[in-house]
């Protein structure tokens, strides 16, 4: 059946090809439908709708009788062929409503999105279980596109994230997943060649002064209130952190107030920074005499940062 193949084949070509455009939002690089392709399918989905109106129509209208003379029996539709008629444009007909209506089904838009520390994707399946899945980089050893057998036992293309516990994430692999490997490989190789050091439990690096402060201090006469006050020796080396810059480029909210130079940051105390174009908490774990705050990261705990004041905030209501 030639129309039945031609409507199969640009129903594929409209679900696959050129269907994909990659964005840059803040440092993320985000890889979901193009407008190009969103119309595209719309308009198609139009099409069909207008064609199954004309199946279902044709099914339950009377035959169209000859000028001048009887129509024969082959002219005329049975009660099957009127059957399979109706059928067949009540199936085109909500394949049609889908592919026009399918912004208002699903209203965020299927996507993978690369960050530098995680990949976020709302894949056909998430779509509909109505979850997005997070994979962060941190517990990825590799990712790769392989075949794998679906529900009904064929073979179907799945991006697949190796962890390093042994288990694996798996997401059906659409356009969007296709076009976005290559990045989120080269993205997974910077971050692990960039690793917050804190995870690889390095020793101390710093200038002179910070080794001096690691050096044994003098030997004093061990009185009882030194025996007391003596803090116990780490039985592993101190960590270090790098600078991470996360400036500020979004509006600050009105609860909210710059970090001065002059401002009084305690060990432990609540602040704000911006990621992704959201806020974040973060915690204060040491004030450097150099200016910067080391801060670890509230929702990544692995992440701990020497930070500059200016990229950060101190909730109005905390403020000394």
């Amino acid at each position: 059946m030639p129309p039945l193949r031609l409507i199969l084949t640009g129903f594929a070509i409209t679900l696959v090809v050129g269907c994909t455009e990659m964005v840059t939002e803040g440092d993320a690089k985000v890889f979901q439908t193009s407008s190009v392709g969103a119309t595209i399918r719309t308009v198609f989905g139009l099409v069909l709708i207008v064609l199954a109106g004309v199946a279902v129509a044709g099914s339950l209208l009377p035959d169209r009788k000859p000028k001048n003379r009887q129509a024969t029996a082959k002219e005329k539709l049975t009660s099957g062929q009127r059957m399979g008629l109706a059928l067949f444009g009540f199936a085109i007909g909500m394949v049609g409503l889908f592919l026009a209506a399918i912004s208002l089904i699903f209203p965020h838009n299927l996507h993978v999105s690369v960050y530098p520390d995680r990949v976020e994707m709302a894949s056909t399946f998430s779509q509909t279980g109505g979850n997005e899945v997070v994979v962060p980089f941190s517990n990825v050893a590799s990712v790769e596109i392989r075949d794998e057998i679906n529900t009904v036992g064929k073979s179907k293309k799945h991006l697949v994230f190796s962890m390093k516990g042994g288990g694996e994430i798996k997401a059906a692999a659409g356009n969007n997943e296709l076009q976005s490997l290559q990045t989120i490989q080269e993205t997974l190789t910077t971050y692990k060649s960039q690793a917050p050091a804190v995870t690889r439990r390095r020793p101390a690096r710093g200038p002179g002064d910070v080794k001096a402060r690691l050096q044994p201090a003098p030997q004093t006469p061990k009185t009882e209130e030194t025996a007391e006050t003596k803090p116990a020796a780490s039985s592993a080396p101190a960590p270090t952190y790098t600078l991470k810059r996360y400036p500020i480029k979004i509006p600050i909210p009105s609860d909210q107030s710059p970090v001065l130079p002059d401002t009084v940051v305690n060990v432990g105390e609540k602040l704000n920074a911006c990621y992704a174009g959201r806020w974040h908490k973060v915690t204060v774990v040491a004030v450097n005499s150099d200016g910067t705050i080391t801060c670890n990261w509230d929702s990544w705990p692995t992440y701990t940062y020497h930070m500059l004041r200016e990229d950060l905030t101190l909730d109005k209501s905390n403020a000394q």
